[in-house]
């Protein structure tokens, strides 16, 4: 994997959890706040739409912590090793998710 390129951020999540853990997000309430430089006509009609697409960046995982093989999903034995994009792993090689 040779290609890269930036990305710069077009909004913040902002959440009271502090601990970058992959289970129990369920009950959490987040916030989305528009990045400083964006207008906030950049947002007009968007209310006309039935749900968001948000692609965000788990920022809070290390290098070292980065998983490119299978692996059991949650660490528990019991299941078995699947690819880590069959996962909802946060320690994807890229950092990046998908909230649908």
């Amino acid at each position: 994997m040779t290609d890269a390129f930036t990305v710069r951020p077009i909004a913040y999540i902002r959440c009271p959890r502090i601990e970058p853990i992959d289970d129990f997000w369920g009950k959490i309430v987040s916030d989305i706040e528009l990045a400083a430089e964006l207008p906030e006509d950049s947002l007009d009609g968007l209310d006309e739409f039935s749900h968001l697409e948000i692609i965000y960046l788990f920022h809070k995982v290390a290098a070292e912590k980065l998983v490119t093989s299978a692996r059991h999903p949650r660490s528990n034995p019991a299941w078995p090793k699947v690819g880590i994009f069959a996962q909802r792993a946060k320690g994807r090689p890229n950092r990046l998710a998908a909230r649908l």
